[in-house]
C-alpha cells in the first residue's frame, strides 16, 4: 500500500460578493485541488483527518503547535487517490462553505469536536432517497388534484382562483417534503473553532428535527 501526501500550498484572501473568503489550494501528491472556504472555517485537513479515521485508514499528521487543528500536511496509507480528492473537495465545498448573507438559520455553539463532527456527518447524510421523493411527489399530485376539483366546482374549471389556491398549497405543502440526497447544495454548512473553546456549526434550515440543533455554553477547551 502506498503513502499519499496531502499538503496545503496556498491560502489566499479573496472577496466574493463583498464577503471575505479564502482560496485554499492543496496538493494530493502531484495534483492540485482548490476551493473557496470561509475565513473562519475549521482547517479542512482536520476534517479530512476525521473522515479518513472513520473509514479505518492509517494516517499521520504533522502538528505545528499544541493545537490539534494546526497542521498543513497529512500522509495517508491508501491506494485510491481519487477517493481522497473527492472527500477533500466535499469538505471544502459543503462543510467549510462561506457564510453568505442569510444562508444560515441555526447556530450550534461550542460543541466538543466529536459531537460537532457527528452533527456535521448527520447534515451531510440528511435527505430522502429518490424512491421516497417520488412517493412524496405522487401523494402531492393526488392532493393537488383533489383540491383543484373542489375549487373548480366552485369557481369554474381552470379558473384563476383555482390556480392561485394551488400555488398557495404548493408553498404550504411542498411536493418534495425534505432535502434530496442528490442536492448537496442544500446541505452546505460552516464548521469553525469558537474563540472561547470548542467548535461551532452554522447550518441552513433543515426540516429534520432529529439533527442536533442545540448549544453548549462552556469555556473549556474540547477536542
Amino acid at each position: 500500500m502506498k503513502e499519499i501526501l496531502v499538503k496545503e500550498i496556498a491560502s489566499e484572501p479573496i472577496t466574493i460578493e463583498g464577503l471575505e473568503c479564502l482560496e485554499k489550494v492543496y496538493k494530493i501528491d502531484d495534483k492540485e485541488v482548490s476551493s473557496i472556504v470561509a475565513t473562519r472555517a475549521l482547517n479542512p485537513l482536520r476534517l479530512l483527518e476525521h473522515a479518513l479515521i472513520k473509514k479505518g485508514m492509517e494516517i499521520k499528521k504533522m502538528l505545528n503547535s499544541d493545537n490539534p487543528c494546526d497542521f498543513d500536511k497529512i500522509t495517508i496509507k491508501y491506494n485510491e487517490y481519487e477517493d481522497i480528492e473527492k472527500i477533500l473537495k466535499e469538505i471544502m465545498e459543503y462543510r467549510c462553505c462561506p457564510d453568505y448573507k442569510e444562508m444560515y438559520n441555526y447556530q450550534i455553539d461550542m460543541l466538543p469536536f466529536e459531537v460537532c463532527m457527528r452533527t456535521s456527518d448527520a447534515i451531510m447524510n440528511f435527505g430522502k432517497d429518490k424512491d421516497d421523493i417520488e412517493k412524496d411527489n405522487e401523494l402531492s399530485k393526488r392532493r393537488w388534484n383533489r383540491i383543484r376539483r373542489q375549487v373548480d366546482q366552485i369557481y369554474g374549471e381552470y379558473s384563476i382562483k383555482s390556480l392561485e389556491l394551488a400555488e398557495r398549497d404548493e408553498c404550504i405543502h411542498p411536493s418534495i417534503l425534505t432535502i434530496s440526497k442528490d442536492n448537496p447544495e442544500k446541505r452546505k454548512h460552516l464548521i469553525y473553532q469558537y474563540k472561547r473553546g470548542g467548535f461551532t456549526i452554522k447550518t441552513q434550515n433543515y426540516l429534520d428535527r432529529s439533527l442536533d440543533h442545540y448549544s453548549y455554553f462552556d469555556t473549556r477547551m474540547w477536542d
